[in-house]
């Protein structure tokens, strides 16, 4: 599914006078996120591949639309990102290298992003656990996403010499 779309602060937004395109628009120039609305939303912009749809799909469907609106919250920051499948596994690449993946807990099945190159921020609300590389965003799927709190993670990681491109 292709969209006719404009650049609009970084993030290309549908030509169409629809009810959706006029909240996403709200939601680029306010930066605030509509809760559960904007899996809805954003679901225009960058339509998933099958079977990356699948692998949401071993989720409860709260936990699903949590992924789903994380993700669009993500990729939204750059053209950069790439979904891929990776050991059974939902992750975004940025610039053809890890930088998240969606899943939960076995134990507790508390969802969670997990980044790959967590080690190199210090932001409050990221846990190593026992991990060296990898820390994680726990999310609370009875709350709204940490919208500010993911944006700033997000930024401080694609702003490391890690993700820099190779000239």
């Amino acid at each position: 599914m292709f969209y006719n779309s404009v650049q609009t602060k970084g993030i290309a937004e549908p030509k169409q006078s629809s009810l959706s395109s006029l909240l996403l628009a709200f939601f680029i120039s306010e930066r605030r996120p509509f809760g559960r609305l904007s899996f809805f939303i954003f679901r225009i912009m960058r339509p998933l591949h099958p079977k990356i749809a699948a692998a949401y799909e071993v989720f409860s469907d709260e936990i699903t639309s949590l992924f789903l609106s994380a993700r669009d919250i993500i990729i939204s920051e750059s053209e950069g990102f790439t979904d891929e499948l990776k050991f059974g596994l939902p992750f975004l690449y940025y610039q053809k290298k890890m930088f998240c993946y969606f899943w939960q807990e076995k134990k507790t099945g508390q969802p969670y992003i997990g980044f790959m190159e967590g080690h190199r921020s210090e932001h409050p609300l990221l846990i190593a656990g026992d991990r060296t590389r990898v820390k994680i965003l726990p999310i609370d799927p009875e709350a709204d996403l940490p919208y500010e709190s993911l944006l700033e993670i997000i930024q401080e990681l694609m702003s490391s010499p890690y993700y820099e491109k190779k000239r």
